[in-house]
Parts: C-alpha cells; sequence; structure tokens
C-alpha cells in the first residue's frame, strides 16, 4: 500500500523509496526539513543527520559518520569524509582518519618521526624548501 501522507507527530515520515511511512531513525537516511520526506545521506556518509552542505571542493562537511565499506574516513577533527589522500595529508592508520603533514612538507607519508625526521615526500621549491632524503624533511636554504 502506497501512503500519500504520514504522521509526523507519531514518528513517521514519507520515505520516497518505496512511497510508504518509516520511523525515524534509519541509518544512512535523514529527515529533510523542508518538506518532511525521509532522503538517504551522501555516498559518503554512513549516517548524517540533515541535508548534505558541500564545500569548495564538493565534499559533503556534515557526516555524522563516515561510510567506511566504500574507503571513506574524515578528516581529522573534522565532519568531513573523504576517500583520498590530498595534497598536505596522509592517512593515519591509528584513527583511522586523514591528518595533515608537518607544514613544510607539501606531500608526506606520516607523522613526523621525531624533531629531525618529518616524513615529507615532497617539498613546495616555490616557497624555497629543498627535499633532504636523509631525514625525510623540507628545508630552506
Amino acid at each position: 500500500m502506497k501512503c500519500t501522507s504520514c504522521d509526523n507527530d507519531e514518528g513517521y515520515f514519507f520515505f520516497l523509496d518505496t512511497k510508504n511511512c518509516k520511523k525515524m531513525p534509519m541509518p544512512g537516511y535523514y529527515i529533510d526539513n523542508e518538506d518532511n520526506h525521509i532522503r538517504q545521506c551522501d555516498i559518503s556518509c554512513a549516517t548524517c543527520s540533515s541535508k548534505p552542505i558541500y564545500n569548495k571542493e564538493n565534499e559533503v562537511t556534515n557526516c555524522d559518520t563516515c561510510n567506511k565499506d566504500l574507503g571513506f574516513y574524515n578528516e581529522y577533527n573534522t565532519t568531513i569524509c573523504i576517500n583520498k589522500t590530498k595534497e598536505g595529508q596522509y592517512y593515519d592508520e591509528n584513527c583511522k582518519c586523514y591528518k595533515e603533514c608537518y607544514k613544510d612538507c607539501l606531500t608526506c607519508s606520516g607523522a613526523p618521526l621525531d624533531e629531525y625526521h618529518m616524513n615529507c615526500l615532497t617539498c613546495d621549491a616555490t616557497k624555497g624548501f629543498e627535499y633532504f632524503s636523509q631525514t625525510s624533511n623540507c628545508l630552506k636554504l
């Protein structure tokens, strides 16, 4: 049986996929406040509580949790879920998230090992940095 309206006061909302009334919360879905319909979260989110908000890189900035089954993990201390390393970031296995490289690195393989070994892979030559493979560091000459 298809529904034409739902009793929102009782916690039922219109589910567009089946045209039936469903009770929330449902993992991977949110209630659209504009029309009280249940809509699916962005593919990068495992759970979300509202309509996707996009940044200038077209990434969803308001996931509650990331869709790890599809390889999405959050940027450290954000609600942005990405599935690739961006320039200036590395993937940290401990937190299962993306973190920033040491400030002088353009790209890196991980967190600094100590105060002399920064795990840089490349440096920003336009800012006067040169790569030193012995210490995996970027230094200004």
